[in-house]
């Protein structure tokens, strides 16, 4: 029985492993990617449903348009931070900031 050759194995598929794995993959690598976990992997490991303007970069880079990771309609413009003793903070996050590379900006308190 022959044994699957491989250039690369590439030990976890978050973010960094599976971002890791199609940029290899990419380059005509053989690329393995394995993981103990199942996946969805909550309550055990938390995640967020947030995906911030670097990461949509690096997913545009890697060959995924917004289409392949986003529900329509998802799309945020700003969320609040409330602290304790009423204090907020809101955070406006703008459209252009893939094409300018500008994070996100901050006013507070509201």
């Amino acid at each position: 029985m022959s044994q699957p050759d491989f250039d690369v194995i590439v030990i976890g598929r978050r973010c960094a492993g599976a971002s890791l794995a199609i940029g290899l993959a990419q380059q005509n690598l053989r690329t393995l990617v394995v993981d103990r976990a199942t996946f969805p992997s909550l309550p055990a490991v938390a995640s967020s449903p947030v995906i911030f303007d670097g990461s949509m970069k690096m997913l545009n880079e890697l060959g995924l348009s917004e289409d392949d990771y986003s529900l329509p309609g998802s799309r945020a413009d700003h969320f609040v931070l409330n602290f304790v003793k009423e204090n907020k903070l809101l955070i406006k996050m703008p459209f252009s900031c893939l094409d300018t590379g500008v994070g996100h900006n901050i006013y507070g308190p509201a």
